[in-house]
């Protein structure tokens, strides 16, 4: 089955953006959703997300699982932010 991408939480400035990209309204299994992670899926049991500091190593991919992509901030500025919001929600990490 084809992958979905759906991007939450986005607000100000990351909205804005995102919102100026040409064509983001008409791209194929994608969609936008402006509210935080945790009230998107309220039930996190599905819930897998992709962090560099876990000593979980993903070695594949369920179609019943969500997998959250957050790493993106983490490069430099925010060393490891992802993997501390995953504890705070009690989200699985990989």
């Amino acid at each position: 089955a084809p992958a979905r991408l759906l991007v939450v939480g986005l607000t100000g400035r990351q909205a804005s953006a995102l919102g100026n990209v040409s064509g983001v309204e008409s791209w194929r299994g994608a969609s936008v959703d402006a509210r935080p992670l945790e009230d998107v899926f309220p039930d996190r049991s599905s819930l897998v997300y992709l962090t560099a500091e876990s000593d979980t190593v993903l070695t594949e991919v369920d179609a019943a699982t969500t997998y959250v992509i957050g790493g993106f901030v983490d490069r430099n500025r925010h060393k490891g932010a992802t993997h501390a919001k995953a504890l705070q929600l009690g989200v699985r990490t990989a």
